[in-house]
């Protein structure tokens, strides 16, 4: 979420718009959680380990 707040601070908008954006974000996040079925723990790791190309589609992850 830093990353996101950042990134439009420096397009210079406006605290609230970044805050609304954030909370999207967020709601995005949970609906997904939801769906899935899996937990807030288990899908933000896979995301992690997916962003910093340590998770590939054959490496389970068990937690």
């Amino acid at each position: 979420m830093v990353e996101i707040y950042n990134r439009l601070k420096d397009k210079g908008k406006n605290g609230k718009v970044i805050v609304c954006a954030i909370m999207r974000r967020l709601v995005h996040v949970i609906f997904g959680v939801l769906r899935s079925g899996k937990s807030m723990i288990q899908t933000l790791s896979q995301v992690w380990l997916e962003k910093n190309g340590i998770y590939g589609p054959r490496i389970p992850i068990l937690f």
